[in-house]
């Protein structure tokens, strides 16, 4: 079986749906912890709070991406990746009027 998600049984396609969901959420965490440790921002529930709203946003925006075929790292990997750029993914989801 290939890891393509686009070659996946529809239960399949569920789970990567939720694990890069999760991936992007640890993303989104570790942008917090990294902007505590390096700008010596505060660590707090709003911090962790703000990221968690958004992110059907973000992960919308990720999905649109990943329609085309990318194997299960590369997803997993660029789920991370929009987790931590979340902000940037976020302003960029506003200017382009995506959900307008």
């Amino acid at each position: 079986m290939s890891d393509n998600p686009d070659s996946l049984n529809g239960e399949s396609r569920y789970g990567f749906a939720i694990w890069t969901f999760f991936v992007m959420l640890v993303g989104m965490i570790a942008n917090a912890a990294f902007n505590h440790l390096t700008l010596g921002t505060d660590f707090s529930v709003r911090e962790l709070l703000i990221p968690l709203c958004v992110s059907p946003l973000v992960f919308g925006f990720f999905a649109s991406i990943i329609k085309t075929q990318l194997d299960s790292l590369s997803g997993t990997l660029i789920a991370f990746q929009n987790g931590f750029f979340w902000q940037q993914i976020f302003e960029g989801i506003a200017n382009s009027g995506v959900g307008a």
